[in-house]
């Protein structure tokens, strides 16, 4: 049978597991202001960017400028999509809950152990959908890392080039 301390403990890591998605979500914020406002400067000014780049002969700059573009929109939508709604498990489903104790009322130690499961359970799946945002995440950090590198690298040898 669950005790009380092994009911609180479970509850804790189900805690746990909801603060992490709050940091994933903060996290997520942090990129989409990155990607939005390097994407809207960059788009701001690319017609000025491709008529003086016209004049360049280097092909290869222009490849790192639409390269680091790319990687920045994938950055977007990978973004976007770690964002998209995912189903969450709940601690207790009610209607079980009210349906089991209808007839008869739990004792202490079925009531703990039955919350015990409960929490394993939400904990488990909603672990796994944290970690599959947490990768999601991962991949649009580098995606936003390759197409800030690109794009700087365009800029410095643009003007280097110009001068």
């Amino acid at each position: 049978m669950a005790s009380k301390e092994q009911f609180e403990f479970f509850k804790t890591l189900y805690v746990e597991e909801s603060a992490r998605y709050t940091e994933l979500t903060k996290k997520a914020e942090v990129y989409f202001s990155v990607i939005s406002l390097f994407l809207s400067a960059v788009l701001f000014k690319i017609k000025d960017i491709f008529d003086s780049a016209n004049g360049l002969h280097n092909k290869v700059l222009l490849l790192f400028f639409c390269v680091g573009l790319l990687s920045l929109g994938i950055a977007l939508f990978l973004l976007l999509f770690s964002l998209k709604i995912r189903v969450y498990e709940g601690v207790t489903d009610l209607d079980e809950f009210v349906a089991k104790n209808d007839q008869t009322t739990q004792n202490d130690e079925e009531f703990f152990q039955d919350r015990v499961a409960d929490y394993i359970v939400a904990i488990r799946r909603n672990e796994a959908q944290n970690d599959q945002r947490a990768g999601q995440l991962a991949l649009t950090g580098y995606f936003i890392l390759a197409g800030l590198l690109f794009t700087i690298t365009f800029i410095i040898y643009f003007f280097i080039l110009k001068m």
